[in-house]
């Protein structure tokens, strides 16, 4: 069993006085990973989905009353400071339960209180455009793709990592179509054939555009894709797993089948092969793997292995869930989703 780590203390909200007295860049956080004289020995990737611009869930019956002022800025720097993370995949970074005042993109002021570098990001066909992205690293405007989902950072050591950041459309979604839940008027289905019909007409765009910007680049450049993808893995439901009753069948879905074809590698999957014992489940935080339709894996980080150069060391789930490996108690995480955070070992290049 994997060593799990607890983290505890004190939720606090944010006032719209502690957001204006926000200042510029600072030093980066020491609670992140430690860098040598020639760069850091690993880089830690971090995808967080923070659930309405950091909207607690616990707190749902206030957000409308008082739009923004809920969004818990501690909360979000919680997470990354639990991580330990040095680059953040950011989804769902504005407030917008209420659409007259939907607040300050919560990403932007998560980069100024931690004095990171910050690249807004914006909506393609087939994904949400809740993104954006920030990091303790130099981010390299000129290699930003041309959907701008893909970010150039310069990250000491390794030299240029391209990292995707996506956010899938959330409907139709195939495990409540398949396990009869009703959701956007979209039909139950029974097949696997049926399941991929419908993942592609939701999101098949956003792989075909990310895959399409993808066979652009260098075969030596580093790469990461990583997000919240509204859609399982293939590797998750396994004929396997549909047999312990994770899943009602096998499916083979289209979207992670996309980055495994451009030779991309499923950074948790890798850290734990058995989808049995380890299911990962990062939606949603609360119940079992068991309740089937609301516990998926639906948050990815993959990664472009290099042999000496860029390799997957380590992948670890965050948050209140049990079967989280860093877990922060109930009431302090401030999403309907846990996170990822990916340790990849860097080599400089040669």
């Amino acid at each position: 069993m994997k060593k799990k780590f607890y983290l505890i203390g004190l939720s606090m909200l944010v006032s719209l006085s502690i957001l204006a007295g926000c200042t510029g860049l600072q030093s980066p956080d020491p609670l992140s990973s430690g860098k040598t004289a020639s760069g850091p020995e690993t880089l830690r990737a971090m995808t967080f989905n923070i659930y309405y611009g950091g909207v607690p869930g616990y707190r749902r019956d206030t957000v409308n009353t008082i739009p923004f002022l809920n969004s818990d800025i501690d909360g979000i720097i919680r997470g990354i400071k639990a991580a330990k993370a040095d680059i953040v995949c950011i989804q769902e970074k504005l407030n917008e339960w209420n659409p007259d005042q939907i607040g300050p993109n919560m990403a932007a002021v998560v980069a100024k209180r931690l004095g990171w570098y910050f690249k807004d990001q914006h909506k393609v066909d087939g994904a949400w455009g809740d993104l954006a992205f920030i990091s303790k690293y130099p981010i390299v405007e000129e290699g930003t793709t041309e959907s701008g989902l893909g970010v150039m950072v310069d990250v000491p050591g390794l030299g240029k990592l391209m990292v995707f950041n996506i956010h899938g459309m959330s409907y139709p979604y195939q495990p409540y179509q398949l396990n009869s839940i009703e959701y956007k008027n979209a039909p139950f289905i029974t097949k696997e054939k049926e399941a991929i019909h419908y993942a592609r007409k939701a999101r098949g765009a956003l792989g075909d555009r990310v895959a399409g910007e993808f066979k652009t680049l260098p075969a030596d450049l580093p790469v990461l894709i990583m997000g919240d993808h509204n859609e399982p893995s293939g590797d998750d439901w396994t004929q396997r797993a549909a047999d312990a009753g994770l899943h009602p069948i096998a499916v083979n879905y289209p979207l992670t089948g996309t980055w495994k074809s451009l030779g991309m590698t499923d950074t948790y999957r890798k850290i734990n092969p058995d989808e049995v014992k380890h299911p990962g489940v990062s939606w949603m935080v609360h119940g079992t793997p068991k309740d089937k339709g609301d516990h998926d894996r639906i948050d990815f980080i993959f990664a472009r292995e290099l042999p000496g150069r860029f390799e997957i060391k380590d992948c670890q789930l965050i948050g209140p869930a049990a079967w989280a490996d860093i877990i922060i108690h109930d009431g302090l995480w401030i999403s309907d989703h846990n996170a990822f955070v990916a340790t990849l070992k860097l080599f400089p290049k040669k």
